[in-house]
């Protein structure tokens, strides 16, 4: 995954070792990479273990120092597993497979926090300012809210119908 610096502080995903990316490493196309703590684990028993080694996707590009480890985020819901995970600035030199020079990752995802998320007036904002750059983009707006509501669907939906069971029985 790419993440940008900063993105973990306003996700509010927990920095356990080390420290972010900064922008000036991302300007200068430095080979740094965080990690999940499932992964640091999993590589060197310890999270703060991982602080100073190195990692990469293929052979075809450099090794790039882990200069930090963050906890685990659940992808799928909270019945599956967090994926170990390397998280590569969004802009590289080596992006994917073999990169011929600089690359940066077009299709993003904005991480926003505010007080005034999940209301009509904030969300309205954030699509004028994102048009007001391009408007041909797409904007998709969801709260964390949302994200956990529909992660746990599945499981609201199967304890509604066994509710109703119960109470007929």
């Amino acid at each position: 995954k790419y993440a940008s610096p900063g993105f973990f502080r306003t996700a509010g995903t927990r920095l356990i070792a080390g420290r972010e990316i900064t922008w000036t490493e991302v300007y200068d196309l430095r080979p740094v990479v965080m990690m999940s703590e499932n992964l640091a684990r999993e590589l060197w028993g310890a999270p703060a273990a991982a602080l100073g080694k190195r990692v990469r996707q293929n052979p075809g590009m450099p090794w790039h120092e882990v200069i930090g480890v963050v906890q685990d985020v659940r992808e799928d819901g909270v019945y599956h597993a967090a994926p170990a995970t390397v998280y590569w600035p969004t802009m590289s030199a080596y992006v994917g497979p073999i990169s011929a020079g600089p690359t940066t990752i077009r299709g993003v995802t904005f991480v926003v926090r505010s007080d005034r998320a999940g209301t009509e007036g904030f969300l309205s904002q954030v699509h004028q300012a994102v048009w007001s750059v391009n408007p041909n983009l797409a904007v998709s707006a969801r709260t964390m809210r949302d994200v956990y509501d529909q992660s746990l669907a599945r499981t609201s939906f199967t304890l509604v119908m066994l509710a109703i069971a119960a109470s007929m029985a």
